[in-house]
Parts: structure tokens; C-alpha cells; sequence
């Protein structure tokens, strides 16, 4: 298995391997490979498949959380990198309740 870039990235986040994941990742940075093609290509793309096996039947709960502590671990080694290459966000996303909510108003 390659051990860099997105599909090395992308097979140890849909088989839920953390370190291997961690290691991908950080082997895809010294090589150059642009952060945001790690990302996309390898941890965003991976918990598509996760969730397309767990759809399909062929996956269940507990390898979809695994996938998840993955990807996440991945991100702690992926944000300076984006930092450092002057990445802007695209906007900020605010999620709330209204106390009382719409059964208030019944």
C-alpha cells in the first residue's frame, strides 16, 4: 500500500486505523501534497464510502466510529497546515433553538 497521499489517507480512515491514518497524512504533508487534497480526496471522500458500506448493509456502528476517531485525529495534524498556507474559511455555521420552540405555539 502507498503510504502517502489521499488513497493511502482514504483506506486507513474507511478501515478505521487511526495511526495509519495519522501517518498518511503526515507523510502526504512532508511530500507536498496541498492539505486541502488531503481533505477532500482522502478524509472527506473516506467517510463517503463509510457511510455509503454502512447504507449498503456492509458496515455497522462501531467501524463507522472508528472511521470517525480516525478522520478527526487526521484534523488536529491537517488545521496548521491550512493555517499556514493562509486558508480562509468560507463562512461559519450557527446552529440554535428557540427556547419554547413551535409546540409553544400550539
Amino acid at each position: 500500500m502507498n503510504d502517502r497521499g489521499p488513497e493511502a489517507v482514504f483506506n486507513a480512515i474507511v478501515n478505521g486505523r487511526l495511526e495509519a491514518a495519522r501517518d498518511a497524512v503526515q507523510a502526504a504533508l512532508i511530500a507536498g501534497v496541498a492539505p486541502d487534497w488531503s481533505l477532500h480526496e482522502g478524509l472527506i471522500a473516506a467517510m463517503g464510502e463509510t457511510g455509503r458500506l454502512f447504507e449498503a448493509g456492509d458496515s455497522y456502528v462501531p467501524k463507522m466510529l472508528a472511521a470517525t476517531r480516525a478522520m478527526r485525529g487526521c484534523l488536529g495534524l491537517l488545521r496548521p497546515a491550512f493555517v499556514a498556507s493562509d486558508v480562509r474559511p468560507v463562512g461559519r455555521v450557527v446552529i440554535g433553538t428557540v427556547a419554547g420552540g413551535p409546540a409553544r405555539h400550539r
